[in-house]
């Protein structure tokens, strides 16, 4: 039934072949149990299947994707989602966005602090279509630069229970200007729930080998796991993980990026992301594990405290000091890749080898292998898989 479904799905956009952009997207994982204490896992196959589809005509853009994703042990998911719906139109000198829309004003490779509105994660093995928000945006060019207003929803990364969370409504501007050699802009935001948000970023090539570039980001409120640690002989169930709003967050980053004509480039970004648990909260938590296992056949405390600190992986970024090393390779169709994540507070390391190959009509295929490395304390050694292979193709119509 299933597949029945999405097939009625996919053909929905038959009609629209003629006229838009389709691409049809496949990705197999098989994945390796890591025996953690926290996440109970087996080792795993997964498939996932999607379909792409955009039009665009005299101002009016729609884009849509269909998938369907089975995992073992699992029951099949699918769905069908509109990521952008909006109509682009000029008054006077102002050029208007009403509609879905996905707006990011990132810049950086691994993290994009400005990627207020439906923040994605960049270094997922499956990164979905970036689907965007309701919005309404009006651009007014000058000669050195651009401002633009919106008012829009804003959907935060962070889920509660795996849920994500009610869209909130806010306003806000940013001007962006190319002042000698650098590109530069500034924003601020109010929100409902984050209140108010404001930044900038910088960008310059220096020279034809060499570009850098930092953004930065305040966040008045934001939604994040506070952990305190649990007393097995407390007399009652207490959560020591709580989703709770709360003040005052910084995210910063900083990287360059270093081209050769010869075909390989080196990206290299330092970032900080201050709604991350800290380094004591992650060290309280996996230093009362031992005590929690040894406990828990005999308590149901421990149980309950195991099963409830899966809450502090929600958050965007796992620690607050992240080091990332990107380096790649382009000769003819081929395009290997190596993507470096190090956690410096537990020497935890993510290691993603992949290798693209690429036809020139836009066909795609990938094989890849992605494994955590470190201490047995460190966080990346707290997740359910520590290794995952996945292969997958995108063709392009």
């Amino acid at each position: 039934m299933n597949y029945i479904f999405l097939s009625l799905l996919l053909c929905s956009f038959c009609s629209l072949a003629s006229t838009s952009n389709i691409s049809v997207r496949n990705l197999n994982q098989l994945q390796n149990s890591a025996n953690s204490v926290l996440f109970a896992a087996q080792d795993s196959h997964s498939y996932f299947f999607a379909l792409d589809a955009d039009y665009e005509n005299q101002g009016f853009r729609v884009a849509a994707t269909a998938w369907h994703e089975k995992r073992d042990g699992q029951a099949s998911e699918h769905k069908l989602e509109l990521a952008e719906f909006l109509y682009d139109f000029s008054i006077a000198d102002w050029q208007l966005s009403l509609g879905k829309k996905k707006v990011d004003w990132g810049v950086g490779y691994g993290f994009r602090p400005l990627d207020l509105f439906s923040p994605i994660d960049p270094l997922a093995i499956n990164t979905a279509v970036a689907a965007g928000t309701w919005q309404l945006s009006a651009d007014w060019f000058s000669s050195d630069g651009t401002w633009t207003t919106l008012c829009n929803q804003s959907q935060a990364f962070y889920k509660v229970a795996g849920q994500q969370q009610d869209k909130s409504l806010g306003c806000g501007a940013r001007y962006y200007g190319y002042f000698d050699q650098w590109e530069l802009q500034g924003l601020a935001h109010y929100d409902q729930d984050m209140k108010l948000r404001f930044g900038g970023s910088a960008l310059s090539v220096l020279n034809d080998n060499l570009e850098v570039h930092a953004s930065i980001l305040w966040q008045h409120t934001y939604l994040g796991a506070q952990f305190t640690p649990p007393e097995l002989t407390a007399t009652e169930f207490v959560n020591p993980v709580e989703s709770l709003w709360q003040q005052g967050a910084l995210q910063s980053l900083m990287g360059v990026n270093f081209s050769t004509s010869y075909g390989v480039t080196l990206i290299a970004e330092y970032w900080f992301d201050g709604r991350s648990p800290s380094k004591n909260q992650w060290k309280n938590m996996i230093k009362g594990l031992d005590a929690q296992v040894a406990t828990r056949a005999s308590n149901p405390l421990s149980r309950h405290y195991i099963a409830a600190q899966q809450q502090l992986f929600s958050s965007q970024n796992l620690f607050k000091n992240n080091l990332m090393l990107h380096a790649r390779y382009s000769y003819n169709n081929w395009r290997p890749e190596l993507t470096l994540l190090l956690n410096p507070d537990d020497l935890g390391l993510s290691v993603n080898a992949k290798m693209n190959y690429i036809w020139p009509n836009g066909h795609a295929a990938q094989l890849g292998l992605k494994r955590y490395l470190g201490p047995a304390d460190s966080i990346y050694k707290q997740l359910d898989f520590d290794t995952t292979a996945y292969a997958g193709f995108t063709l392009v119509f």
